[in-house]
């Protein structure tokens, strides 16, 4: 009992640290779900410092739009080669645990595999201006696999959610590169997916609605083989044409399969791991805004 506490008291402090209070900023006009920072009011107006990434949390009377941008050089190899998610969660009456997974890169051979440090090496002698790099950049190669993005636990849509897809389309996301090299990433999410439908959005504003987004856990064998998080999503659609069975074993083409859901990004034989970037999350408790 001791031990228990005081584990708690070491761990707690950083555990509370890592949960920031936010107010979404009222959105008065539709939002580009794009991947584009080009519509944006200026800069994001919060940053984790944790994490290493800009966010902003924004609502209007029907959607909750959530905009990242990770300019760090290690936090954007994270996104990409082990995968990013975003939890969701509201302990109210009906409680929500729902969750968006954006799957790691697909390597989907042993050369592809040992290539993905050499990858991550270019990508950032590129973004300090390399010279002599004749090796695609590694973020429009990702961007063009991230074509979807799994999502399970919302009260009416489950499956898959595709990039950039008409724009007409309630729950959508847009990723995407800037000229500066940054990650983009916007999404829309109808409050019918986070609240049972017919709330007010009075109602709504008093949720304790938490939000908390994570770069996964980037692994390595002993070997020196860079390989994304395993275990993953368990959604009810799935992706064939490189998915398999869901999205198990990273991204791949468009076609829609069914079952299972994304083992993770990169699979690598053997069974000797070891963590090289650990997983970096941080809590959002999430005030909506009411329009004026």
């Amino acid at each position: 009992m001791k031990r228990l506490i005081l584990l708690l008291t070491v761990l707690l402090p950083g555990i509370l640290m890592n949960s920031q209070k936010v107010e979404s900023t009222w959105s008065a006009t539709p939002l580009l779900m794009d991947g584009s920072s080009a519509d944006w009011d200026g800069m994001l107006k919060e940053y984790n410092s944790k994490a290493k990434m800009f966010y902003e949390v924004l609502n209007d009377d029907e959607y909750l739009f959530l905009r990242f941008q990770i300019s760090d050089e290690t936090a954007k190899n994270q996104f990409m080669m082990a995968g990013f998610e975003i939890d969701f969660s509201d302990k109210g009456r009906p409680k929500l645990k729902a969750s968006i997974k954006f799957p790691a890169m697909e390597r989907s051979n042993d050369k592809q595999r040992e290539g993905s440090r050499e990858d991550m090496r270019s990508n950032n002698s590129q973004q300090r201006g390399g010279q002599g790099q004749e090796k695609p950049d590694i973020l429009n190669k990702y961007i063009l696999q991230a074509s979807f993005a799994g999502i399970e636990g919302f009260k009416r849509q489950q499956g898959l959610i595709q990039n950039k897809q008409n724009p007409d389309t309630p729950f959508t996301y847009g990723l995407k590169g800037d000229k500066n090299k940054n990650i983009i990433l916007e999404i829309r999410i109808p409050f019918t997916e986070l609240f049972e439908e017919g709330q007010s959005m009075d109602q709504m504003a008093k949720s304790k609605l938490k939000i908390t987004p994570k770069l996964l856990a980037l692994k390595q064998s002993s070997m020196g083989q860079g390989q994304g998080q395993q275990g993953g999503m368990a959604s009810r659609g799935g992706m064939g044409g490189g998915m398999g069975s869901g999205m198990g074993g990273g991204m791949g083409g468009p076609g829609m399969g069914s079952g299972g859901g994304p083992g993770g990004g990169m699979r690598q034989g053997g069974s000797s791991q070891q963590s090289t970037s650990s997983q970096q999350s941080f809590t959002l408790k999430v005030k909506l805004t009411q329009g004026e």
